[in-house]
C-alpha cells in the first residue's frame, strides 16, 4: 500500500484566530512551507508543476491528508483527489453558515512520492461575498466546529446519501465513463434530491456567482424550494410564511415580507430580461442583498438545525397554515 499525499491550498482563509489543530474528512488544516517541501518531494514535483505553482503549494495555508491506498489506487490518484476535492467544497460552502466570506479552493494536488505519479485539478466553483467580493477572513475554532456540525446535519438529512459515501466508493462511482467525469453533485437525479438538497445546491450557485442581481435571483430560488406548495400566488405566499417563520415580531415580519416582495421583483425583471424598475439603483441592490444574506443565512441555519424534520415532510401546506395563523 502507498501513500497519495493531497493538498488542497486555501484563498480567503486566515486561521490567526485557531488555538487547536482542525481537522475535517481527515484533511487537517496546516500552514508548514517546510513540511510540504518535504512531502511533496522538492524538486521533483517542480518538475511538473513548474516553480510558481509548486511555490504556491507550499506557502498556502492547505488542507493536506496522507492517506494509504490500494496500488490501483495510487496509480490513478485522480480516482481519490476528485470526491475528496468534493468534500471539501462542501465544507467551504458550509462556511457561509457562520459568517460571510469568499474562502476558495482553486485547485487541488495529489502526489504519490514513492511512484512519481501526481494529480492536478482546478476547482468548478470559486465563491465570493454575497456582494460579489473577495476578501480575507478569520475563523475561530467555534467556528470552524459549527461548520463541521452542518455539513453532518446536511449528511445526515440527505435521504439518497448524496454526500454521505465512503472515500473509496466514492472512488469506484467517480471512474470517468466515455471520458466524461460527473462530479458528485451531478451523479444524483436531481428530482431524488430532497427540497433542503435543492436549496443547498442554489445556496452554492448563489456563492459562485459575483454577480449581484444573479444571486438576488438565486437566493429566491432558496426560497423557492423550501416555501412554496404550488404554482398559484407565489411570491405572496413565499414572502408571508418566510416573514412568519423568521420571527414573531410584527414589525420585522413586515420588513422581512417587504425584502422578499423586493428581491423577487428584481429576479423576474432580470430572468425575464427586463430592465429593473427606476427605483432599484446601482447603490440600493448590494444594500438589499447584504440584508437578503443575513435573513437567509439564519432562515437556513434554523431549518437545516432544528427544523429539517418539518421541511422533508411531503405535505407542507398544513404546517404552512398553522404557522401563519398562530
Amino acid at each position: 500500500m502507498k501513500i497519495i499525499r493531497t493538498a488542497i491550498p486555501l484563498n480567503g482563509f486566515n486561521i490567526d484566530e485557531l488555538t487547536q489543530p482542525f481537522t475535517f474528512n481527515d484533511f487537517d488544516i496546516i500552514k508548514n512551507p517546510v513540511f510540504l517541501q518535504r512531502e511533496f518531494g522538492f524538486p521533483i514535483l517542480v518538475k511538473y508543476l513548474g516553480l510558481h505553482e509548486f511555490n504556491i503549494l507550499v506557502d498556502s495555508i492547505c488542507f493536506y491528508a496522507a492517506i494509504g491506498c490500494p496500488d490501483e489506487i495510487c496509480e490513478n490518484p485522480m480516482l481519490l483527489s476528485i470526491p475528496a476535492f468534493d468534500k471539501i467544497d462542501i465544507f467551504l460552502t458550509c462556511l457561509w453558515f457562520v459568517k460571510d466570506n469568499s474562502c476558495n479552493a482553486p485547485n487541488l494536488f495529489s502526489y504519490v512520492l514513492e511512484s512519481g505519479v501526481y494529480s492536478f485539478l482546478n476547482s468548478h466553483s470559486l465563491y465570493t461575498t454575497c456582494i460579489g467580493s473577495h476578501v480575507e477572513t478569520k475563523f475561530t475554532d467555534e467556528e470552524l466546529n459549527r461548520t463541521v456540525e452542518i455539513v453532518q446535519k446536511l449528511l445526515n438529512i440527505a435521504e439518497n446519501d448524496t454526500f454521505n459515501k465512503s472515500i473509496y466508493t466514492d472512488a469506484i462511482v467517480s471512474i470517468p465513463k466515455n471520458g466524461i467525469h460527473l462530479g458528485i453533485m451531478n451523479q444524483v437525479d436531481y428530482n431524488l434530491r430532497n427540497r433542503i438538497e435543492r436549496a443547498f445546491l442554489f445556496l452554492k450557485s448563489a456563492r459562485s456567482s459575483s454577480f449581484i442581481l444573479m444571486k438576488i435571483s438565486l437566493y429566491m430560488n432558496i426560497y423557492e424550494c423550501l416555501f412554496t406548495t404550488d404554482a398559484t400566488e407565489i411570491v405572496h405566499k413565499m414572502a408571508e410564511r418566510v416573514a412568519c417563520y423568521y420571527t414573531k415580531d410584527k414589525s420585522e415580519r413586515l420588513l422581512t415580507f417587504r425584502l422578499i416582495k423586493d428581491a423577487y421583483k428584481i429576479r423576474s425583471r432580470y430572468f425575464h430580461g427586463k430592465e429593473l424598475e427606476k427605483k432599484t439603483t446601482f447603490t440600493s441592490t448590494p444594500d438589499l442583498l447584504q440584508r437578503l444574506d443575513n435573513l437567509t443565512r439564519i432562515v437556513l441555519t434554523k431549518i437545516i438545525i432544528e427544523d429539517s424534520s418539518v421541511f422533508l415532510r411531503k405535505d407542507l401546506e398544513p404546517y404552512f397554515e398553522e404557522l401563519i395563523f398562530s
